[in-house]
């Protein structure tokens, strides 16, 4: 098992929309979340960040694989104008970790 984190700059005044929506996603997108082998998954909001964490047994894998999914791709251009950018996510780097 890997873990994974990343950060998305967001459009300041979509903030609030941004948690609005994630904090009630469809359920078939969740479902297909689960079917690519990701787990433990979960975004913060720090300011006009969202950083997302999750752990998988090959992240980058499992992640190109939802991405190719209808139900993310619909998803992604619901919330495509919440982003500050249309760039990559930023990968963070771990320096610390303990169970």
């Amino acid at each position: 098992m890997a873990r994974y984190a990343f950060a998305m700059p967001l459009r300041p005044e979509a903030i609030e929309d941004y948690a609005r929506l994630h904090a009630a996603p469809p359920a078939e997108l969740l479902s297909a979340i689960s079917r690519t082998g990701v787990r433990n998954y979960s975004i913060y909001l720090c300011g006009d960040l969202a950083i997302g964490y999750l752990e998988a047994d090959d992240p980058r894998a499992s992640l190109a694989a939802g991405a190719a999914l209808p139900v993310a791709i619909d998803w992604q251009e619901q919330i495509r104008w919440l982003r500050a950018d249309d760039g990559p996510l930023v990968e963070l780097r771990e320096v610390f970790h303990v169970d």
